[in-house]
């Protein structure tokens, strides 16, 4: 049901005047679109006292008729009808007896003083009422309400009602979905609304309720979520709840409180107190949640950000994925003892001259072992030590290469000048496809550029673009995992036979 103040309506599309049956049959003929000479027919088979009229909508407007009674002879059929502006000041218990299709009446601009409990009982449909502009004056006695049940659009502005010195308002058991205000009742002190459907009530209704100090809100089927905060906030442990008059510090009694007041959803809160439910903040300021989720994750981002730079770590990570591969890839590729026969070396090192002092004072210690007696010490081919005097280099180049299992290109600027090492790296490409298996590994010494490698480099090239390789790190912490890297990448198990004809 609404209330709300209008001035006067006129809401209808179709009028008829009503003083005798003609003034209803003849309009309505006309409307029907019918020829004169059956209107009058018509007109005269209506004469007779009694007159049944059915149709699907039928609207009748009175206004302005100077009645002080409504008529009596209404038709069953009526479903709209103004009465405004005459001078109606009572309506009866069977003024609308015979209209119970009725769903919409204007009374407003009359002189109504009484309106009897019962005038509507027999208006089941009745949905719009408007009294404005009349000579109403108690609240309390506006009893004929409660029986419009489907009453939607209630106008009662300027009529006569005074403020109302209630000071006990009892609402138990009804299907009230919210508190109800006080301005027609600004003196009222007890509120009782036990038993309704509150779910999340509003405290902002009671800033109109001055001197109200109990209310009785318990027994409702409250919903234990964030609405429900803002209302369990304001009650404190004594079960008093804050009224409207902060400057006064005053409260409300909750009568009944706390064990009548019980949670009937989400289930795990069900029939939990009220005063036991703890809704956090941050659950329901969706603002407070993203800025307590998104602040610890910037700042972990941030702080892992600076950490990673500090330390290096995306390096780190990247060898030991470089390392994993390695031994994933040595022990898929387990070469057979007959495809490893004439093979006498784990690897075969080639450099630049001017990177001989790197070589012999870093690679070969650390591929070769500190110790001679170590298990763990790799057989390195050094052409220093290896290549068989009197032969020519070509000769022992091509003989180094085939009796080694891998072959190890320390890369500079130096590397891509040398002739030798160019030798070096055609024979271990072609070695490679011949013997169908990857042996060749990269070192970078130091950075190179592509626009530094001659064009007769271009296999060179194509690794570089296509091949992992081994970056030599000058940090001291990093070359821990570089040499592990590299065994990982030349240890392999080389025939007994073969170590024994090498000694």
């Amino acid at each position: 049901m609404i209330c709300a103040t209008a001035s006067h309506h006129h809401l209808f599309s179709k009028t008829i005047h009503q003083t005798d049956s003609s003034q209803i049959i003849l309009p309505l003929m006309k409307v029907q679109g019918l020829p004169s000479w059956l209107s009058v027919v018509v007109l005269l088979v209506s004469l007779q006292t009694s007159i049944s009229l059915d149709m699907d909508t039928l609207i009748f407007d009175y206004s302005s008729r100077n009645l002080s009674a409504v008529p009596p002879d209404l038709p069953p059929s009526t479903q709209s009808l103004d009465l405004s502006q005459n001078q109606i000041w009572t309506l009866k218990k069977y003024s609308f007896h015979g209209t119970p299709r009725l769903h919409f009446l204007n009374l407003s601009w009359n002189i109504l003083k009484d309106i009897h409990p019962d005038t509507f009982i027999s208006t089941p449909l009745l949905a719009t009422l408007d009294l404005s502009h009349n000579s109403l004056k108690m609240l309390s006695h506006q009893q004929y309400l409660l029986q419009a049940q489907n009453l939607q659009y209630l106008d009662m502005s300027s009529n006569l009602f005074a403020v109302m010195a209630l000071g006990v308002l009892d609402l138990t058991a009804n299907r009230l979905l919210d508190l109800p205000d006080c301005l027609g009742y600004p003196k009222l002190q007890k509120l009782m609304l036990r038993g309704n459907f509150l779910h999340a009530p509003s405290t902002e209704t009671l800033k109109t309720c001055s001197h109200l100090t109990v209310v009785d809100i318990s027994m409702n089927p409250y919903i234990c979520t964030c609405p429900l905060r803002a209302f369990t906030n304001l009650i404190d442990d004594k079960g008093t709840l804050a009224g409207s008059n902060s400057s006064n510090n005053q409260r409300i009694t909750m009568a009944h409180w706390p064990d009548e007041y019980q949670c009937s959803y989400p289930e795990y809160w069900k029939k939990t107190i009220l005063k036991k439910v703890r809704l956090l903040e941050i659950t329901c300021n969706a603002g407070l949640l993203a800025a307590a989720i998104l602040v610890p994750a910037i700042i972990l981002a941030i702080a892992f950000g600076i950490l990673c730079h500090q330390l290096d770590f995306p390096w780190y990570i990247s060898m030991i994925w470089k390392w994993t591969r390695a031994k994933r890839r040595a022990r898929s590729s387990q070469q057979r003892a007959e495809d490893l026969q004439g093979v006498c070396f784990h690897a075969f090192i080639s450099y630049s001259q001017r990177n001989a002092s790197w070589v012999i004072g870093q690679l070969l210690p650390k591929l070769e072992g500190e110790d001679s007696s170590s298990q763990n010490r790799l057989r390195v081919c050094h052409h220093e030590r290896d290549f068989i005097p009197g032969r020519p280099i070509l000769d022992n180049i091509l003989r180094c290469i085939e009796q080694s299992r891998c072959c190890v290109f320390v890369l500079s600027s130096h590397f891509v000048q040398s002739e030798w090492c160019h030798y070096e790296l055609y024979f271990a490409s072609h070695q490679r496809i011949t013997r169908g298996t990857d042996n060749i590994i990269l070192i970078l010494l130091e950075p190179l550029p592509t626009y530094l490698i001659p064009n007769k480099y271009y296999q060179l090239k194509a690794m570089l673009a296509r091949r992992t390789y081994l970056e030599w790190p000058q940090d001291k912490a990093k070359q821990r995992m570089f040499w592990a890297n590299l065994r990982a990448a030349l240890e392999a198990d080389l025939p007994e036979s073969v170590e024994g004809q090498r000694e």
